[in-house]
Protein backbone atom coordinates (compact mmCIF):
# COMPACT_ATOMS: atom_id res chain seq x y z
CA UNK A 1 0.00 0.00 0.00
CA UNK A 2 1.02 3.39 -0.51
CA UNK A 3 -0.34 6.97 -0.49
CA UNK A 4 -1.52 8.15 -3.59
CA UNK A 5 -2.85 11.72 -4.47
CA UNK A 6 -4.67 13.84 -1.86
CA UNK A 7 -3.51 10.85 0.80
CA UNK A 8 -5.89 8.29 -0.72
CA UNK A 9 -4.44 4.29 0.00
CA UNK A 10 -3.62 2.92 -3.28
CA UNK A 11 -2.24 -0.31 -4.02
CA UNK A 12 -0.57 -2.45 -6.89
CA UNK A 13 -0.51 -6.13 -7.55
CA UNK A 14 1.92 -8.29 -7.03
CA UNK A 15 2.76 -10.34 -9.90
CA UNK A 16 3.30 -13.96 -9.33
CA UNK A 17 6.77 -14.53 -10.77
CA UNK A 18 8.41 -11.50 -8.56
CA UNK A 19 6.68 -13.48 -5.08
CA UNK A 20 9.04 -16.03 -3.36
CA UNK A 21 9.54 -18.07 -0.37
CA UNK A 22 12.01 -18.12 2.18
CA UNK A 23 15.32 -18.55 0.97
CA UNK A 24 15.28 -17.79 -1.65
CA UNK A 25 18.28 -16.02 -3.92
CA UNK A 26 17.44 -13.38 -6.21
CA UNK A 27 19.47 -12.22 -8.80
CA UNK A 28 18.61 -8.30 -8.97
CA UNK A 29 19.58 -5.67 -11.81
CA UNK A 30 22.03 -3.25 -11.56
CA UNK A 31 20.36 -0.29 -9.78
CA UNK A 32 21.77 3.17 -8.12
CA UNK A 33 18.30 3.29 -6.08
CA UNK A 34 16.97 -0.29 -4.37
CA UNK A 35 14.72 0.23 -1.65
CA UNK A 36 13.97 -2.92 1.31
CA UNK A 37 10.84 -2.82 2.95
CA UNK A 38 9.82 -4.90 5.60
CA UNK A 39 5.95 -6.49 5.68
CA UNK A 40 3.86 -8.72 6.99
CA UNK A 41 1.88 -10.83 4.58
CA UNK A 42 -1.82 -12.01 5.52
CA UNK A 43 -3.13 -15.44 4.48
CA UNK A 44 -6.82 -15.26 4.34
CA UNK A 45 -9.22 -18.07 5.38
CA UNK A 46 -11.76 -16.42 3.38
CA UNK A 47 -12.14 -13.65 0.69
CA UNK A 48 -12.86 -10.76 1.73
CA UNK A 49 -15.42 -9.58 -1.08
CA UNK A 50 -16.81 -5.76 -1.18
CA UNK A 51 -19.41 -4.55 1.24
CA UNK A 52 -21.32 -1.82 1.11
CA UNK A 53 -19.73 -0.56 4.72
CA UNK A 54 -16.39 -0.97 5.58
CA UNK A 55 -15.24 -3.76 7.26
CA UNK A 56 -15.12 -4.42 11.31
CA UNK A 57 -12.01 -5.20 13.11
CA UNK A 58 -13.56 -8.11 14.27
CA UNK A 59 -14.36 -9.06 10.86
CA UNK A 60 -10.75 -8.98 8.78
CA UNK A 61 -9.17 -10.53 12.09
CA UNK A 62 -11.74 -13.53 11.55
CA UNK A 63 -10.91 -13.66 8.29
CA UNK A 64 -6.67 -13.97 8.62
CA UNK A 65 -5.15 -17.69 8.83
CA UNK A 66 -2.06 -16.88 9.60
CA UNK A 67 0.80 -14.24 9.57
CA UNK A 68 4.18 -14.31 7.56
CA UNK A 69 7.23 -11.97 7.77
CA UNK A 70 8.17 -10.58 4.78
CA UNK A 71 10.18 -7.94 2.60
CA UNK A 72 9.86 -6.11 -0.72
CA UNK A 73 12.37 -5.38 -2.49
CA UNK A 74 11.27 -1.93 -4.56
CA UNK A 75 13.38 -0.97 -7.45
CA UNK A 76 11.45 1.99 -9.23
CA UNK A 77 12.11 1.31 -13.24
CA UNK A 78 11.69 5.29 -13.89
CA UNK A 79 11.64 6.90 -10.68
CA UNK A 80 9.48 7.91 -8.19
CA UNK A 81 6.97 10.61 -7.17
CA UNK A 82 7.42 13.72 -7.72
CA UNK A 83 9.94 12.95 -9.97
CA UNK A 84 7.35 11.38 -12.40
CA UNK A 85 3.96 11.65 -12.37
CA UNK A 86 2.21 8.98 -9.76
CA UNK A 87 0.24 7.60 -12.61
CA UNK A 88 3.34 6.23 -14.28
CA UNK A 89 4.98 5.06 -10.44
CA UNK A 90 1.39 3.21 -10.11
CA UNK A 91 1.69 1.46 -13.48
CA UNK A 92 5.13 0.24 -12.39
CA UNK A 93 3.33 -1.26 -9.28
CA UNK A 94 4.83 0.95 -7.19
CA UNK A 95 8.90 0.16 -7.81
CA UNK A 96 7.66 -3.49 -6.65
CA UNK A 97 10.73 -5.56 -8.03
CA UNK A 98 10.45 -8.79 -5.88
CA UNK A 99 8.36 -9.92 -2.73
CA UNK A 100 9.91 -12.84 -0.31
CA UNK A 101 7.57 -14.59 1.88
CA UNK A 102 9.10 -16.04 5.34
CA UNK A 103 7.81 -18.81 6.79
CA UNK A 104 4.47 -19.06 8.62
CA UNK A 105 5.18 -17.18 11.96
CA UNK A 106 2.20 -16.34 13.80
CA UNK A 107 -0.18 -19.36 13.22
CA UNK A 108 -3.56 -18.42 14.63
CA UNK A 109 -4.68 -15.49 15.48
CA UNK A 110 -8.24 -15.82 15.49
CA UNK A 111 -9.51 -14.64 19.00
CA UNK A 112 -12.48 -17.03 20.50
CA UNK A 113 -14.85 -14.23 20.52
CA UNK A 114 -13.75 -13.18 16.41
CA UNK A 115 -16.66 -15.66 14.71
CA UNK A 116 -16.28 -18.29 12.39
CA UNK A 117 -14.33 -17.87 8.91
CA UNK A 118 -14.32 -20.23 6.35
CA UNK A 119 -13.55 -20.72 2.40
CA UNK A 120 -10.48 -21.24 -0.01
CA UNK A 121 -7.05 -19.96 1.58
CA UNK A 122 -5.42 -16.61 -0.34
CA UNK A 123 -2.03 -14.81 -0.14
CA UNK A 124 -3.38 -11.17 0.98
CA UNK A 125 -2.16 -7.75 1.33
CA UNK A 126 0.48 -6.32 3.00
CA UNK A 127 1.48 -3.42 5.20
CA UNK A 128 4.60 -2.23 4.47
CA UNK A 129 6.85 -0.22 7.39
CA UNK A 130 8.80 3.03 6.69
CA UNK A 131 11.41 2.69 3.82
CA UNK A 132 15.24 2.33 3.98
CA UNK A 133 17.49 3.03 1.17
CA UNK A 134 19.99 0.57 0.43
CA UNK A 135 22.66 1.85 -2.10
Amino acid sequence: MALGPGGVPIGAPLLAPTIYGNGARLDLPASDFIQIETELALCLARDLTPWATPYTRQCIVAAIASVSSAFEIVIPRAGEPPEIPFGFYLADYLGNGATVIGPLSLGHLRRKDAGPSSGSMKRAARRENPRRSIR
